[in-house]
């Protein structure tokens, strides 16, 4: 029988990513989108890592149309160019997607 550290496996089953949190990097592309069945906005940044790695992250909020959702404890929504350090988590929406949610902007430098 062969025993795997939590740790290894957990990247085995996730991907390096699982275990990026803070993480850090640049974003790429954000864009919001109707979600949850269409009862509210969410937005979705794609956050390059200093490796080349590309990880998705999913927050409630943002913008598409002429419709706008932001909470009040919520951290801002990501814009592209942002230069980010995030806390973030593996999480499942409704549907039973498998996401990286935002949980907090610990750092954040906007383009000039």
């Amino acid at each position: 029988m062969r025993t795997w550290p939590a740790a290894l496996l957990l990247s085995l089953v996730l991907g390096p990513a699982a275990l990026a949190s803070p993480l850090q990097g640049k974003v790429i592309h954000s864009e919001a989108r109707w979600g949850y069945g269409g009862t509210a906005v969410v937005t979705e940044s794609l956050i390059e890592g200093p490796d080349g790695s590309r990880v998705t992250v999913h927050q409630l909020g943002g913008a598409t149309g002429d419709i706008g959702m932001w909470q009040s404890h919520a951290p801002e929504v990501l814009a592209t160019g942002d230069e980010v350090r995030l806390d973030i988590e593996q999480a499942r929406t409704a549907s039973g997607r498998s996401v990286y949610k935002l949980r907090s902007v610990l750092e954040r430098r906007r383009p000039a």
